[in-house]
């Protein structure tokens, strides 16, 4: 039986230090029918000259106006009928691309396979685990954040088709989750598997580490868009992001605190 094609996007710049890693977890899948699309921002380090070692790679690099902007490229160049996003600091598991692939091949009705995903430092070390959960719509639109890892989702290319347009590119934090609210509103299916299928890297150089306000803010806007209600103040939004950051060990407490916040705001 012919394997489907898969498209790996990885939207790169200026993550020399680790990009290595993530074209090695890629290429070490051994999945037979793989392309893997680097579409770089115009990077200043070594990234390019670390993509051109690489001759089974697609790539390009030019300037481009952000991370949204670059997997649209990149969305346009795969011929894949599974499309991966994998950034370039953040790296997949070993041989999750065959499971996934066997997930959608029994069952057919699914549009969007998404698993769980490890919080990794500089080092690769393991910081914690994170567990994203069955699919539930109420709560990616009233949570305050993407519960969906976007390295652990593989959307079908159809998908992208139907929906109003693949990534905003006026997003720079939360593209995501947008892109999933999107995808479940049009009436897409999710299934989630409770399995570990790629690491992301927390890092001094990682935005969404850096940035954690703006990119809380951004999450808020995108579900008052879509009708998430209020479900908390933005204020406390930031206090347990920050809470997150500083005690790891109480991340699924609190945000089991937060989410019966957002069913009583509704």
């Amino acid at each position: 039986m012919n394997l489907p094609k898969v498209s790996i996007i990885t939207p790169s710049y200026n993550h020399g230090q680790f990009i290595e890693r993530t074209i090695l977890s890629v290429l070490n899948q051994n999945y037979p029918n793989l392309e893997h699309i680097v579409i770089d921002g115009g990077s200043k380090d070594n990234t390019i000259e670390i993509l051109k070692k690489y001759s089974h790679l697609i790539w390009k690099s030019e300037s481009d106006k952000g991370q949204s902007d670059a997997f649209n490229k990149g969305l346009r160049m795969a011929s894949g009928e599974i499309i991966g996003w994998l950034n370039s600091d953040d790296i997949y598991l070993s041989k999750i691309i065959h499971k996934v692939v066997k997930v959608f091949e029994n069952n057919p009705e699914v549009s969007v396979v998404y698993g769980d995903s490890y919080y990794i430092n500089e080092n690769d070390r393991i910081i914690r685990k994170y567990r994203s959960g069955d699919f539930d719509l109420k709560r990616l639109l009233t949570c305050g954040y993407c519960y969906i890892p976007p390295m652990s989702a593989f959307i079908k290319k159809q998908v992208f088709d139907s929906v109003k347009y693949p990534l905003d590119i006026n997003l720079h934090y939360c593209m995501d989750h947008d892109l999933f609210i999107r995808i479940a509103i049009a009436g897409f299916k999710f299934k989630y598997v409770p399995e570990f299928f790629s690491a992301f890297r927390r890092s001094k150089i990682n935005k969404t580490t850096i940035n954690i306000k703006l990119m809380r803010k951004e999450s808020y806007i995108i579900s008052k868009k879509y009708g998430g209600g209020k479900y908390i103040s933005l204020h406390i939004n930031y206090f347990l992001a920050k809470i997150y950051l500083l005690f790891p060990f109480l991340t699924n407490f609190l945000r089991k605190i937060r989410y019966q916040f957002s069913l009583l705001s509704k």
